[in-house]
């Protein structure tokens, strides 16, 4: 019975390498087809690449679509955020008090976005972002909320499990 139990236990650890490419391997990751989803903001899509953005202590990566002319109202998130523009053009504010402060991000360019800080966002055009972070993130909106718009499909997972 001992062998068994042991045999079994070596064949799924065996079973879960072989589906998961090893990340010192020095093979590239393909990455799978991007499954978009509407957030809640009209004009806005987001697609998680890697862990869940919404869980404690969890590293995610996501990529996140802005639709030409979309402003977001103020808001902040309880993390610091990592954002990569991957195309386009987006303004982002930054408030601090009567203090403001505009950057205009194009293709290439990294920002930090810091825990609690206040920011608008203006899309100059379609914008494709690429934001890192350890999560749980949320949104808080300081006066009014973004239009309306799609909301996640709750039978499609957003969280990338596996990845």
């Amino acid at each position: 019975m001992r062998r068994f139990v042991f045999v079994l236990l070596v064949g799924v650890s065996l079973h879960g390498m072989a589906q998961e490419p090893a990340a010192s391997s020095g093979e590239p990751i393909k990455l799978p087809v991007l499954t978009w989803q509407g957030t809640g903001c009209k004009g806005e899509e987001l697609s998680v690449l890697m862990g869940c953005p919404f869980d404690q202590d969890s590293p995610f990566v996501m990529r996140v679509r802005l639709e030409k002319g979309l402003r977001l109202p103020a808001h902040s998130y309880p993390i610091d955020i990592g954002v990569t523009v991957i195309d386009g053009v987006l303004e982002v504010t930054f408030s601090e008090g009567e203090k403001k402060r505009t950057v205009t991000m194009k293709g290439g360019d990294f920002f930090k976005i810091p825990a609690y800080a206040v920011h608008t966002a203006y899309v100059v055009e379609k914008t494709e972002l690429q934001d890192s972070g350890i999560g749980p993130v949320y949104t808080t909106w300081e006066r009014e909320k973004c239009k309306p718009g799609p909301k996640p499909d709750p039978l499609v997972p957003l969280c990338a499990r596996g990845r």
